[in-house]
């Protein structure tokens, strides 16, 4: 039989995605506001209501009975702002973070305005002013203790995506934030509670090779795998199937249980799974 191929030891990348709008509470949010209710809006916004030119952002933001345009949702938003609404706050980030037709991409004003709503404990702008200084961006130099400030305040509101972005962290070291393999596993499980499949399979590949703090255990390693790959992860599923064709302290070899997952990564175009599948399936003839 073939030498089997190491075990692939990518780690996932972080989440990269922007957010949705904050949006409108329940009290008013219909689709179709009447001309009367649109009327009460515009009137309270006018006079300095913020929840109200929060919303009247929200109306010319998203196109609701009227044309989108940005230009005014920015105007809204930024009064309500001003008045330390934290959607507003964020909504307005948003804009100036991803650009928009007439709102110029602004990555400072961006900052600003996530720090603003992120010191009110607006979980979301936490969380992108984290990945702002993650990333670092024209005119936002990258920062990884800020990072992990803004990320830890996300994770302490249960937030899957800064909970995997500081496992990440932690588990590869980064400039000013040290290699921290109990770190990394304490957030890594926190996001995996949140079915993050990235950090299921990271944690199984921590515990299949062992680090340092971290000792090597197979049994939580196949655990993680599972669960990883149940969700369609084909590294934790071709690393199972080495796990069982190997044979493991604490995995029993077992060529059914290899063969089943070698096959479901293969079936995903996994080359070395194909390989080692052929390879197994052979040597039972």
């Amino acid at each position: 039989m073939s030498t089997r191929p190491i075990r692939n030891s990518i780690l996932a990348l972080a989440v990269l995605a922007a957010l949705a709008l904050a949006v409108a509470g329940a009290t008013w949010a219909q689709d179709d506001a009447s001309a009367e209710e649109m009327e009460a809006l515009q009137r309270d916004a006018a006079r300095g209501d913020a929840e109200a030119q929060f919303k009247l952002g929200l109306v010319h933001d998203l196109g609701i009975d009227v044309p989108e345009n940005n230009p005014e949702a920015v105007k809204w938003y930024a009064s309500a702002a001003e008045q330390g609404h934290p959607n507003a706050q964020f909504n307005l980030a948003l804009m100036y973070d991803e650009g928009e037709p007439g709102v110029a991409e602004n990555n400072l004003k961006a900052a600003h305005y996530y720090r603003l709503a992120a010191e009110q404990g607006q979980v979301e702008a936490q969380f992108n002013l984290g990945l702002m200084y993650d990333e670092g961006e024209p005119g936002i130099a990258e920062n990884n203790v800020e990072a992990v400030k803004w990320y830890r305040l996300a994770a302490g509101q249960d937030y899957e995506d800064a909970q995997y972005n500081l496992g990440l962290m932690y588990d590869l070291g980064e400039a000013g934030v040290p290699e921290d393999n109990r770190e990394a596993v304490k957030y890594y499980v926190q996001a995996a509670a949140h079915c993050n499949e990235n950090a299921q399979f990271n944690l199984a590949l921590m515990y299949d090779e062992g680090e340092a703090g971290i000792p090597e255990d197979n049994v939580e390693a196949v655990k993680w795998n599972k669960l990883a790959a149940g969700q369609g992860n084909v590294n934790a599923q071709f690393n199972l199937g080495l796990m069982y064709d190997q044979g493991e302290p604490g995995i029993a070899e077992n060529d059914a249980e290899a063969i089943m997952w070698y096959g479901m990564a293969a079936a995903q175009g996994n080359l070395d799974a194909k390989l080692n599948l052929a390879v197994l399936q052979q040597g039972q003839q």
